[in-house]
């Protein structure tokens, strides 16, 4: 009874948050708990375009996930255990699958609150990965998110994210990479036909003798804060950025651990150089939350562009902690039987 009750009342809270006549296809893999659809792919077949396709918390992998509709799919957040975010979600539980491939029909898509375990692909326009986390529960793998863009997509957004690693290949227009905790021996390899916005981003690592690679071009690269120990600017741990005439990259208002960001012309200003980022960043609490900026005067706070905070909570779309999607979540449930009545009590908040 109580899981079957669990599950209607978090279809409640999702229903209040969904646009108006879009469906909502409960997805449940877990024995014993009545759902509609027990697979993605069922619960895939049956959406139409505006639909969301909600991923409930399962101990069990939803498996590979094949996007061709303008659906959202919607998981329940990650990090939310002992020790992490506790207090976001009733269940510490997660949603998690494997590879997710956005090909042909799913333009407009998105996925958000996803514990992604496989490689993202995106293939197509205008699609949306926000708020997952692509590492397994001890960070032994990681997985990458790919865009093939061919002749041409545009209009990709890849936001509040905590992940590893980013590639392209073909034509990729208005790439928007922001506000994501970019974690660990990271690659990020993009083609001098890709062009976007890099903003609101952290650089992090600790992992000795590890190259980081990043091939960018054509990029707007601001508010961002690399973090790197040591704090080598070539060989092990290094992190460097491509040149900002060659690659016609324009790098302004970041913080580096390093000379990752050095002023030198109009392409190269107001970048903070040799900063040491004990100084910057908390490095306290949750995995997620551990790269909140540090009170004033940490080097991040108002340095950003127009006085905003630098770093993955500052900008007009912060990052989530625990990835909690931007629907009302269920974060206390009691209920007591009294005679023939059923007695609920619940704590409810809205997410942004």
């Amino acid at each position: 009874m109580k899981k079957l009750f669990t599950s209607a009342l978090l279809l409640v809270a999702l229903l209040s948050a969904s646009p108006l006549f879009a469906a909502v296809l409960r997805v449940n893999n877990t024995p014993g708990v009545n759902a509609p659809y027990t697979t993605f792919a069922a619960a895939h077949t049956a959406a139409a375009a505006g639909d969301v396709i909600q991923l409930e918390p399962s101990n069990t992998s939803y498996g590979a996930l094949t996007v061709t509709k303008n659906v959202t799919i919607m998981g329940a957040g990650y990090l939310l255990g002992t020790g992490q975010n506790t207090g976001l979600q009733y269940t510490a539980l997660e949603a998690s699958c494997d590879a997710v491939n956005f090909n042909t029909g799913s333009a407009g898509a998105r996925i958000t609150g996803m514990r992604i375990l496989g490689a993202v692909t995106v293939s197509v326009s205008t699609i949306t990965v926000e708020r997952n986390i692509l590492f397994t529960q001890d960070y032994s793998a990681n997985y990458d998110i790919t865009l093939t863009g061919g002749a041409g997509i545009s209009n990709v957004f890849i936001r509040g994210n905590f992940m590893n690693g980013l590639s392209a290949s073909g034509t990729v227009n208005n790439l928007n990479i922001a506000n994501n905790i970019v974690y660990g021996t990271f690659d990020f390899s993009l083609p001098a036909t890709a062009n976007g916005l890099l903003t609101h981003n952290v650089f992090y690592t600790t992992s000795a003798g590890a190259y980081n690679n990043i091939v960018i071009y054509n990029m707007l690269v601001t508010n961002n804060i690399v973090a790197v120990t040591p704090n080598y600017n070539y060989g092990p741990n290094a992190v460097a950025f491509p040149n900002p005439v060659t690659n016609n990259n324009t790098y302004t208002n970041n913080i580096g651990s390093g000379t990752q960001f050095p002023n030198n012309g109009l392409t190269n200003v107001n970048n903070q150089q040799n900063v040491d980022y004990n100084t910057v960043l908390s490095l306290t609490g949750s995995d997620d939350g551990k790269y909140a900026l540090l009170p004033a005067p940490s080097p991040g706070r108002g340095s950003g562009t127009a006085g905003v905070d630098m770093g993955i909570f500052g900008g007009s779309q912060p990052y989530i902690l625990g990835g909690i999607p931007n629907a009302p979540t269920i974060y206390n449930l009691n209920s007591a039987v009294s005679g023939t009545n059923l007695n609920v009590t619940l704590g409810t908040k809205s997410n942004n």
